[in-house]
Formats: C-alpha cells, sequence, structure tokens
C-alpha cells in the first residue's frame, strides 16, 4: 500500500523505516517541505512518545522522488 501525494507535512513512528538501502529500526519518519518547497526526509531513533506522531507497526518504505519538488512516495508493508 502507498501514500498519494497530499502535499503536507508527515510524521510517522514505525518499528521500521527503510530508506535509500538502509533499514531504521524504531525510528520516527518526518518528511515535510521547505519555504521554497523542496521535500525533506528526516528519519531519528524513537526518544520519547509523542501523543500527534502515527504509530505504524510494520515497514514504511520511502521512495525518493527525482525531483525534490514532488514529496516521497511511502510504501507500508507489514
Amino acid at each position: 500500500m502507498t501514500t498519494p501525494d497530499t502535499g503536507g507535512e508527515v510524521r510517522i513512528l514505525a518499528r521500521r523505516i527503510s530508506y535509500l538501502g538502509t533499514v531504521h529500526p524504531l525510528s520516527l519518519l518526518h518528511l515535510y517541505a521547505d519555504a521554497e518547497g523542496r521535500w525533506h526526509t528526516d528519519i531519528s531513533p524513537f526518544e520519547r512518545e509523542t501523543a500527534s506522531t502515527a504509530w505504524y507497526a510494520g515497514t514504511v518504505t520511502v521512495i525518493p522522488a527525482a525531483d525534490s519538488a514532488i514529496r516521497p512516495t511511502l510504501a507500508f508493508n507489514s
């Protein structure tokens, strides 16, 4: 299953995040666009719970777009 490009900021805590060939266990994914419309992907280890962050119990794969003006695609796998 993949997400459509809704154009909005994304924050997901997942059991695993796969990005550019690296698997990050129990990590926070943050996708956001800067003032110029370029998308950025930040992945950080889980440190503390935040109520507004969505949880996914499987693997989220981040598929970057060829152009940074297009939001990366997210694929959700169990």
